[in-house]
């Protein structure tokens, strides 16, 4: 053991073509606050004798790491991590049998590495980083987030009183805040580890802000409104134009910070009808006494507007039975964003419920 809280072993094989293998081995806890472990291995494998057509020379590796947090160590944080990654051939080709055991089949590697703390407080302030990996095995394709980050604050009542109730429409206005950021990387394992791993690698954040607010009308009737306002961030766009000479669609990926803002609204309007109705006759003990009965019809209305203002169109040539005409085609550069485009159509909706 190299202290208290932490052992280590360390291992290998060597053969006599010159290929060997390498593992390290650490388990770690200290009582109420944590408690992991991590294991690594490398092997250099040679086939063959050099100056032969089939000699060949490969490393594989594996790197494994579990950590857990104590429940009683700190309730506003968390850290954990369920790590095992490395290459896609690792299993299949091990030299040493006791590393591939019944993993042998297994086709994809996962892991995840996440911290979250909460600010206690009026509002409550919350955030995350997490970051991922999925690795298949049989394509040797990689798809990580590195990192994904949520934040959040608590709902607010920025025009009412600490103290007391809220009332009327201005009282009653409340907002949240909510944003997303990630980094989604898709790789190859050749390209794992290495700078070309991020030449593809798509950034954006979303930020969500809801507002609503509710009140009487006529002392019977409940009315609640509200709307969304969303603003998404990407730090790549694209252009699309048309090939005269090629025939074809080009794109181009633009990089650079650009940004959409959307918003819909939402109100609605309901009341509650209480009712009575009695069995009872004169000079009859019935055991049915009565039944009350409760209704509450409700309408609803829902507009989503048309951002249409962040599309383009170019015109592409096409063959026709009257020959080489023209077509415009639409398109976002917002399309291959992360959080996707802004609607283009205008909607709106009404309800009506009774429960």
């Amino acid at each position: 053991a190299i202290s208290d809280y932490m052992d280590l072993a360390v291992l290998g094989d060597y053969y006599t073509n010159g290929s060997f293998g390498l593992r390290l081995e650490n388990t770690y806890a200290k009582r109420y606050r944590f408690r992991g472990n991590l294991a690594f291995r490398y092997e250099n494998l040679i086939t063959s004798e050099r100056g032969f057509p089939d000699y060949a020379r490969n490393t594989i590796y594996n790197l494994r790491w579990s950590h857990s947090q104590d429940s009683k160590a700190n309730p506003s944080s968390r850290f954990s991590a369920s790590v095992n990654l490395g290459s896609s051939t690792y299993y299949r080709n091990s030299i040493n049998q006791i590393n591939a055991g019944s993993n042998y089949l297994t086709n994809t590697l996962s892991s995840s590495v996440s911290y979250s703390k909460t600010f206690e407080g009026e509002p409550q302030v919350n955030y995350s980083l997490t970051a991922t990996h999925s690795q298949n095995t049989n394509t040797q394709t990689i798809n990580m987030t590195l990192p994904t980050f949520q934040g959040s604050v608590g709902r607010m009542y920025p025009f009412a009183s600490k103290s007391g109730s809220k009332k009327g429409i201005i009282q009653n206005i409340n907002l949240q805040y909510n944003v997303r950021g990630e980094n989604r990387i898709a790789t190859v394992d050749s390209l794992f580890f290495k700078k070309e791993m991020f030449d593809d690698a798509r950034a954006g954040f979303q930020h969500t802000i809801p507002i609503s607010t509710n009140f009487k009308v006529f002392k019977h009737f409940s009315v609640s409104a509200g709307a969304n306002y969303n603003e998404v961030w990407t730090f790549k766009t694209i252009d699309k134009r048309f090939n005269t000479v090629l025939g074809e669609e080009e794109v181009e990926t633009i990089n650079g910070f650009d940004a959409y803002r959307t918003y819909n609204f939402s109100t609605s309007i309901g009341t509650t009808v209480y009712g009575m109705f009695n069995f009872e006759k004169e000079g009859k003990d019935t055991k049915l006494k009565a039944i009350r009965h409760v209704m509450r019809p409700s309408i609803s209305y829902n507009i989503n507007p048309a951002f249409d203002k962040y599309y383009n169109t170019y015109e592409e040539e096409v063959i026709t039975a009257d020959g080489l005409t023209t077509r415009d085609v639409e398109f976002s550069r917002f399309e291959d964003a992360i959080f996707g485009a802004p609607n283009k159509n205008f909607s709106s909706s009404m309800g009506i419920s009774l429960a």
